[in-house]
Parts: C-alpha cells; sequence; structure tokens
C-alpha cells in the first residue's frame, strides 16, 4: 500500500485472510486496501465476513449455515477448505485453507520422567495447540499453553508454546500434532532394535529409493535424471511419505501407471501418516529384497555413469559396505570447498563437474568414517548383516546414516568416499525452528551410541583425505582453449581492483584466450575460483610450476602480489613469457597500500627508508609482510621487466615514474569520462549529499563523520546518505544527519544514488586514488561531485568540469561550508 500497489496489497490481504486466523486488525487492513467484500475465520471457528448481500458457505463443497456469533458447525476443524461466495464469486480470503490452519511446528524430547517439548499453529499463533500422546494403543490429549519456553532460531512472530508431560516411556510414544503429523522428535521412547534386513539373492541391478514429501519440480527432476542413467535391471522404488501436495501425488501414480517406477507408500498400514526420512527409506529398502541399494534423496541430479561408479566403488573391496559420491553440499563429502556448501548446479553446470570428477578420479575410493544418507550406496550383504535403519531413534532424520554405518562397521564393513561421481544436491529442508532441535537430539544420540563417532569425524576433517581428490577435480577443470591461457595475479579480495580483473577476464576470453586468476591469501597462492589448488611456496614451488605449465600461459597480468609469497614473481619468471602490470593502488612502493598514515594523513611518498616507522606503528597489508624497501626493489625488477605498466591517469604516471624511473608505463583510462558540463545551477537548501562506497578511512571516513557532526552541532541545512557502508556505520548514523543504505551489488549503485534524491555527491577520500569508481557511479546518477585535490579523482573532475575540487586538509567546517556554497573561495571549480 506504502508503494502505491493497490492491487498487490489487496492480494497480500487476500492471502493473509485465507491462510491465517482472522483477527480485527486485518478488518482495518482490508478496508484500507479497499476490498468492497472479504471474509476471515477466527481461531476459534467464527465466521467474520463483509458482503453487501446473503453469502453462501461451504465446507468441503457442503452447504453450511454458520451458528450464532458465524459459529461453523462441529466438526468443521477437520475440514480441508472453507469457501465463502456471492452470485458465484468468492470473497477475498475465499476458500480459507483450513489444512494449512491445522499445520503444527513444534519439538518433543524425553526427559527423566517423561516428555516435554514446545509447538504452536504458524497460520493460528493465537492458538494453544492440543496434542496427541499414543502409547500402547492409548490416547492421551495435552495443551500447550507455557508462553514462557525459550526457542531459538523462531522467527519474530511465532509464539511457541511449552509442554511437558510426566508419563512412561519405556515403550514407544508418539506425538502427534492436529495436523496428523508426528511433531519432531516423535516417536522417541522404548528400545529401538534395528529391523532385519533379507539376504543377499545374487539378483543383478540395483534399488534406487527416493522418499518422498514435497517439492513437485524438483522430484521430477530427480525422477527423470536418475531414468535416464540406470540400466535395465535396475529399479526406482518411490516412496510416497503422505505428501501434502496433491499435484506431486497424482504425478507420482502418474509415473507409476506406466511401469517406469514402483511406487510405495512409507507407512503401507496408515497411507496418510507421515512417518519421516528413516522409516520412509527402510519401506523402500525391505523392498529392495535383498539387491543393492542406493538411497537418494528426492532434491538430487545425478549424471551417466553415477550408478555403475558407485556399485564399482562399493564392489571394489569385499570389505566395502557402502559407497557416497561428492556434492555441492554434503558435509565432509561437499565439493569444491567442504567448510561452505555451495547453491546446487543446474544440469549443464552438473554434468560438467560430474565428467570432470570422472576424468580425475576415475576408480578412485577413500576411507570415510560415515557415508551421507542423500546419496548412499549400500550393498546387500552389508545391509543384511547390519539391519535397516533405526527409525525409532532417530524420528523424522537426521543420523540415521551415520548410525547405520557405525553398525557396519562394528561388523567390519568399510565405508568409502567415491571422489570420481558427482551428484547435485539442493538441500537446505527446513523443518522451521525444530530443525535445530531435531540436529541437536539426533546428534546426543549418536553420541550416546558412538561415543567415538565425532572424533573421529573431526579428525577425518582436519587430515582432509579428499582434499586431493578436490584438487584433482579442479585440475581437470581448468580446460584452456585453443589460444591459450593469461595468468591474472591478484589478492582474494573485493574493491576496485578485482572489478577490473573480472573485466580483463572478459576480455580475454573475448580474444579467444582463457583467463586463470592467482589470488593471493596470507601468503598462499590459489590457481582459479576454487578452494582447492592451494600452493604454499616456496614448499610447493615446483607443484605450483607444474601445473602452470600446463595451462600453457601466453600472458601474464602482474594486478596485485598483496596476499602472495614473495617467491611467486620469481617462479612465474621461469614461465618465460611477456608481462603486463597494472597500478590499482600503490601496493608496487607502500606495504600499506594507499600511502596514508593509521591517523589518516597522506604520508607524501617519502623515501623508502623512512617509510619504517610508519609501518611499524600502524601496520601494513602484507602476509608475509614485508619493509617498504624490499617492497620497492621487487617491484622495480617486475615493472622493469613488464611490456607495459598499465595507468588510469597522468597523476597515477607521475607517481610511479618518480619511484620507478623507465617503467614503460602507458595511461589508458578504465571508463570514458563524460564529456565537459557547465557549472550546476545554484544548490538547493536543505542540501542532500551523496557520498559513495566503501568507506574506510583512507576513503575519507573520518571525514565524513567529522561533516555529519559539525553539520547537527551547527544546524545547517545539510545532510548525507552514504550509498554503501563504512568501517563503523554505528557513530555515522549517530550525527543524526547520516544516513547508510548499506553494502550493494555490482550495477545497483546508479539506481541507488538517483533514488537518494542527492543534488551532489561527496568523495571524500584522502589518499591519492587511481581512478576511484565511486565517481564514476555519480556521474552515471547525474550529480556533480566534490573532492579533493589529490589523486585521480581531482584530475577527471578538472578534465571535465563536473564538479569541484577542495584543497586536501580542508578543516570539516570549511568542506561544509563549500558544499553548502559552491562560490566560496574554498571550492575552486574543476574548469
Amino acid at each position: 500500500m506504502a508503494l502505491g500497489d493497490r492491487a498487490a496489497a489487496q492480494q497480500a490481504v487476500s492471502r493473509a485472510l485465507s491462510r491465517f486466523a482472522f483477527t480485527p486488525t486485518v478488518a482495518a487492513v482490508a478496508r484500507a486496501a479497499g476490498l468492497a467484500t472479504w471474509c476471515g475465520l477466527t481461531a476459534d471457528g467464527r465466521l467474520v465476513l463483509e458482503a453487501p448481500e446473503p453469502a453462501i458457505v461451504r465446507l468441503d463443497g457442503t452447504a453450511v449455515v454458520p451458528g450464532e456469533g458465524g459459529c461453523l458447525p462441529t466438526g468443521w476443524e477437520a475440514c480441508a477448505t472453507l469457501s465463502i461466495t456471492v452470485r458465484g464469486q468468492h470473497l477475498a480470503g475465499s476458500p480459507i485453507d483450513l489444512a494449512a490452519r491445522r499445520r503444527v511446528e513444534g519439538f518433543v524430547a524425553l526427559t527423566q520422567d517423561g516428555i516435554e517439548g514446545w509447538a504452536w499453529h504458524p497460520a493460528v499463533p493465537e492458538a494453544n495447540p492440543t496434542l496427541r500422546i499414543l502409547r500402547n494403543r492409548r490416547t492421551t490429549r495435552i495443551t500447550a499453553t507455557d508462553l514462557s519456553v525459550p526457542v531459538s532460531g523462531a522467527t519474530a512472530l511465532a509464539r511457541p508454546r511449552g509442554f511437558r508431560l510426566r508419563c512412561d516411556t519405556s515403550t514407544p510414544t508418539r506425538v502427534v500434532g492436529a495436523d496428523g503429523r508426528d511433531v519432531l522428535g516423535s516417536p522417541l521412547g522404548g528400545p529401538a532394535p534395528a529391523p532385519a534386513a533379507v539376504a543377499p539373492t545374487g539378483q543383478s541391478g540395483t534399488a534406487i529409493i527416493i522418499p518422498i514429501y514435497r517439492g513437485l519440480a524438483e522430484t521430477l527432476a530427480c525422477v527423470n535424471t536418475v531414468r535416464a542413467t540406470k540400466a535395465r535391471d535396475d529399479e526406482i522404488i518411490l516412496v510416497n511419505d503422505a505428501s501434502p501436495e496433491p499435484a506431486l501425488v497424482s504425478a507420482l501414480q502418474d509415473l507409476a501407471a506406466t511401469g517406469a517406477v514402483t511406487l510405495l507408500n512409507a507407512c503401507p498400514d496408515d497411507p496418510d501418516r507421515n512417518v519421516g526420512f528413516p522409516a520412509a527409506a527402510n519401506t523402500g529398502l525391505a523392498a529392495a529384497a535383498g539387491r543393492d541399494a542406493v538411497l537418494l534423496n528426492s532434491d538430487t541430479l545425478v549424471f551417466p555413469g553415477w550408478l555403475a561408479a558407485l556399485r564399482a566403488a562399493a564392489h571394489s573391496a569385499p570389505d566395502i559396505g557402502t559407497a557416497t559420491p561428492l556434492s555441492n553440499d554434503a558435509t565432509i563429502f561437499t565439493y569444491p570447498d567442504p567448510v561452505e556448501p555451495s547453491p546446487m548446479p543446474g544440469e549443464t553446470e552438473g554434468a560438467e563437474i560430474a565428467r570432470a570428477a570422472a576424468r580425475a578420479n576415475r576408480g578412485v575410493t577413500v576411507d570415510v568414517p560415515t557415508g551421507h544418507g542423500f546419496c548412499l550406496y549400500i550393498r546387500a550383504d552389508c545391509l543384511h548383516r547390519t539391519g535397516l535403519l533405526r527409525a525409532g531413534l532417530f524420528a523424522q532424520g537426521y543420523g540415521e546414516e551415520n548410525d547405520f554405518c557405525e553398525r557396519a562397521a562394528a561388523v567390519g564393513f568399510r565405508h568409502v568416499a567415491a571422489p570420481g561421481v558427482y551428484v547435485a544436491h539442493k538441500g537446505g529442508v527446513s523443518f522451521g525452528a525444530a530443525k535445530e532441535y531435531l540436529l541437536r537430539r539426533n546428534a546426543r544420540v549418536l553420541q550416546r551410541l558412538h561415543p567415538t563417532y565425532a572424533g573421529r569425524i573431526d579428525d577425518f576433517i582436519a587430515a582432509d583425505p579428499l582434499a586431493p581428490s578436490r584438487a584433482r577435480i579442479d585440475t581437470a577443470r581448468l580446460t584452456i582453449r585453443p589460444g591459450g591461457s593469461v595468468l591474472l595475479i591478484t589478492h582474494g579480495g573485493l574493491g576496485g581492483t578485482t572489478r577490473v580483473v573480472r573485466a580483463r577476464a572478459e576480455a580475454v576470453r573475448a580474444a579467444g584466450r582463457t583467463p586463470i586468476t592467482l589470488n593471493g591469501e596470507d601468503g598462499v597462492t590459489l590457481v582459479g575460483d576454487t578452494p582447492n589448488l592451494r600452493f604454499r611456496l616456496p614448499a610447493d614451488g615446483a607443484a605450483l610450476l607444474r601445473l602452470l605449465r600446463r595451462l600453457r600461459p601466453l600472458e601474464i597480468e602482474f594486478h596485485h602480489l598483496m596476499g602472495h609469497h614473495p617467491a611467486l614473481a620469481d617462479l612465474l619468471g621461469k614461465l618465460g613469457v611477456p608481462t603486463a602490470c597494472w597500478v590499482h593502488d600503490y601496493g608496487w612502493l607502500c606495504p600499506r597500500l594507499a600511502l596514508v598514515t593509521g591517523d589518516a594523513k597522506f604520508c607524501g611518498e617519502p623515501p623508502a627508508t623512512h617509510c619504517a616507522p610508519c609501518v611499524a606503528r600502524w601496520g601494513q597489508s602484507f602476509e608475509p609482510p614485508v619493509d617498504a624497501v624490499s617492497l620497492r626493489d621487487r617491484s622495480a625488477t617486475i615493472l622493469r621487466a613488464a611490456q607495459r605498466v598499465m595507468v588510469a591517469s597522468t597523476d597515477v604516471a607521475t607517481r610511479i615514474r618518480r619511484h620507478f624511473p623507465g617503467a614503460p608505463i602507458q595511461i589508458s583510462p578504465l571508463e570514458p569520462d563524460p564529456p565537459p558540463a557547465p557549472p550546476p545551477p545554484p544548490r538547493a537548501t536543505p542540501l542532500h549529499v551523496a557520498v559513495i562506497g566503501a568507506i574506510g578511512m583512507e576513503k575519507g571516513y573520518d571525514m565524513l563523520l567529522a561533516c555529519g557532526r559539525d553539520a547537527a552541532a551547527r544546524d545547517l541545512p545539510l545532510r548525507f546518505t552514504l550509498v554503501g557502508y563504512s568501517i563503523d556505520d554505528s557513530p555515522l548514523l549517530e550525527t543524526g544527519r547520516i544516513f547508510v543504505t548499506g553494502p550493494f551489488k555490482a550495477g545497483e549503485a546508479e539506481s541507488l544514488i538517483r533514488g537518494t534524491g542527492a543534488a551532489l555527491a561527496f568523495i571524500p577520500s584522502i589518499w591519492p586514488e587511481t581512478w576511484c569508481f565511486a565517481l564514476s557511479d555519480a556521474w552515471a546518477a547525474g550529480l556533480p561531485a566534490i573532492v579533493f585535490d589529490i589523486g585521480t579523482p581531482a584530475e577527471r573532475v578538472r578534465r571535465t568540469g563536473r564538479g569541484a575540487v577542495l584543497p586536501l586538509g580542508l578543516p570539516p567546517p570549511a568542506v561544509n561550508d563549500a558544499l553548502l556554497n559552491p562560490q566560496s573561495l574554498a571550492c575552486r571549480s574543476g574548469a
């Protein structure tokens, strides 16, 4: 409504009326949104509506007459939909989704004398949920009422209510919500033996078991890739775990009708009961009937050769029980970075990774302490001797496959990773706030059953025996075009350097060559966009040189040496290819990069022998550390050997020549500046000024803060918006004169600047910037810019006349006066 989109506002109100309990506030919003007719249902089942004439009310298609006060007939709670129409047209909010209102989110766990937990109805947060406790064919009801229960991970609008029940838990106990589903953590209590599995029958083929609950598109995509890659003897067994999505159930039934798959209900005795992943998987494993089996999540994509390679890995030694592939999101099996899962790739990218994995690691197996249930190949003899999953212990899932692997190891089976196989995995299936509780609960179960399990996982992560396999995949993915490659040497950070390197990479591709970045990170060189090809020099120098020669580089571009070991330059010299150097800051001569001291003063570019006290006091940006004399000597060698040294302005060329005479400098602006412009019209007050980018000390943070404080102290008609962020936003905001938008993505700056309504831009940078993309963004948004008289920004403003130049070191009050009064003596026109 605030955005003026009345149609979207009405749709939003209609969805709220349909899916959530009605409150009087919603009525006010509905009227404000301009809805003439609407309906809602209160938490206690009273129908509220606004309509010009009598409405027809139907429960699951059957007409009913509400009682006094709009009360619905007894039994309405069990219905699926409530529709309210006038002359055949649904009122806004109709049909009301009664099934959604019954949904329960919660968690239950054992205590010393019974059970306790929490629950709430997300669609009816005002209601106290009533739960059924099922034990020994007896039903007990309990209502959760304790609003003081602490629940971490809950959303701001959640209203969880606690409950506690003293009871005997020596027999299995289920806790079921109004939606008929077990609350997470249920079932619990009682013994939990592993169900037996039949002996191997020697049948050929593998049973591919896919438990299914939600996700029509994801499930069909998964099944389609399995169908396209399985052999004739393999069987796809889909296990429907009481899916609440009619379209998904219908699609599964259609698949089964074609004979392409076998469709089972997870709970054959009660098809409408959702039993969770472990129990659903057991239904499929039992149907495997003595064959090898694969447990496969329904949100995965498989690629040609996956199943044969997993089968070969599992049967490569008689004592192997399970095999697990790599994936984008699979804990210790994650590629490329096991520390940070990556988004699920599409089919094309996933297939490319799968092909590279097969080339790099065909036939390789690596011993692992456990398998992973997203895609777990289980040999029939291992399944028979170990038994099925212990669903009674692990409820809806997490950890059941780890328990299985521990039990299998106890009877003599090993578990392996098959790094020659890659399966894409969407992951991130959410149980709401209860997921965290279920994970912790099942982790405690695992720890109690297998006290050494967690320690062995930690040891595996520390040793990382899959690292060589991941590195081989990365190497296989470094496919070089016939035109050869160009090595781009840079740091691992963000900012203008990274922006230029990306642009250079695109230019290299456009020229028919392959760009390969070498990123520096704390003295380690990383090859390509991957965490796996890591080389610590000088120890790994020979290996890095071998890899780089395989990449057939035709040229090397030095963009930044920060983060790299000094030995890298000598190693790259052994390649014997032409080099070019780019100047993005003053890391070629200043260990602090920007020629600025720690108290925000331009240093004046003294001789290198004078830099030691500054670096000792204020620190530096290089790792391993380097003194200014050694840095300049090293840089001089690289710059003199280069075919060209690229700078963006005359100002940069002058500074580089001063320290590195004879460097083959070429001036090439990073972007075309706009044409010269006439002086802007007089500025209106109050004046709104935009400041752009990531504002650190050298970018003028202290100046901006002081200007904001001065504007507040003198009550000037002046305010600032920082389009971006700073090293410490809070003091800026506390001035009351500076607003901070927060970080923005590439390509968003211009629209964000225009959206501020600012009349001009202020670039408070105090170092001799080598270009300044913030200035370009300001001009693109149509704003003149005020800059200090230092570096390329001042040169650009003078050349174009699109702004003005202030003396460096001008006090903040004088800066504010110049911003407000462009005719003041302190403000010198760029013209």
